[in-house]
């Protein structure tokens, strides 16, 4: 498509979407969820926060059951500070030693793919939004029948 058709396309009233790849943004009900870590990444808080331009990790998790497999939740959490112990739950819940240090460095790339279990709420202030509350490791696989 030229940029005089994208120009076209994008003044008009009519658009359209495609919904193949949607993925459902509904509240998850409250409760505890098997997930693994997607992805955590360093930023910084904004200026409403409490300590705006402080550094924090965003965590990137999907939920791995039913009925909500691949739902995508995040968590932002403060790398200094009281809100550090946001971090340290996250951290516990994936086996980082050294937490009972006051300083400990760990690599963001051996997060993702660790599997954990969510404690999902939903958002006091805001009922179309789910927080998540606390971080744990992933609980134990249910034993199987011997055959």
């Amino acid at each position: 498509m030229d940029l005089n058709s994208i120009i076209n396309n994008a003044t008009t009233d009519e658009v359209e979407v495609d919904f193949s790849g949607a993925v459902d943004f509904t509240p998850l009900a409250p409760g505890t969820y098997a997930a693994v870590i997607e992805s955590v990444e360093p930023g910084v808080s904004g200026p409403n926060s409490k300590n705006p331009g402080s550094p924090k990790l965003i965590w990137k998790f999907v939920v791995t059951e039913e009925p909500y497999v691949g739902r995508v939740l995040f968590r932002h959490s403060p790398t200094t500070g009281k809100g550090a112990g946001l971090t340290k739950d996250v951290l516990r819940a994936i086996g980082v030693p050294g937490l009972d240090q006051p300083n400990v460095k760990f690599k963001l790339s051996s997060a993702p793919g660790k599997a954990v279990s969510l404690e999902v709420t939903i958002q006091a202030d805001n009922p179309n939004f789910n927080e998540i509350k606390g971080v744990k490791a992933a609980a134990p696989a249910a034993p199987t029948a011997a055959l």
